[in-house]
């Protein structure tokens, strides 16, 4: 019998890239994401549903998955939209505080898409 996911499970995979086992985490906003072990960057994340549809469907649908990008070095404070997206997603809180929040990060990785 399976429980609910309702908190961070983080599981570490025998499989590796690039020397470095995958870390697999199931987020209790219903998202899976992977990066690599020692990595503090680099993770990529898609909702549960939609990798579903994805695989149940025989990929009809081009897979959305979120890169690193290259680091923007400055005096002031940087942080990647998609980098505070996964650390939104992986951060213990109220549901529906993240859920809104990844809202609001994903209208504005639509706007520099757009650019």
């Amino acid at each position: 019998m399976a429980t609910q996911l309702s908190s961070l499970i983080v599981r570490e995979s025998t499989e590796q890239v690039d020397e470095r086992n995958i870390l697999v985490a199931l987020t209790e906003d219903q998202r899976i994401s992977f990066r690599l072990k020692g990595m503090k960057s680099g993770t990529v994340s898609i909702p549960i549903k939609e990798l579903y549809d994805q695989l149940a469907n025989g990929l009809s649908k081009p897979l959305k998955v979120f890169k690193k990008t290259e680091p923007v070095y400055s005096d002031e404070p940087m942080i990647s939209l998609n980098r505070l997206r996964v650390k939104n997603a992986t951060t213990p809180g109220k549901v529906e505080f993240i859920a809104r929040l990844d809202e609001m990060i994903v209208e504005l990785l639509e706007e520099q898409k757009q650019k």
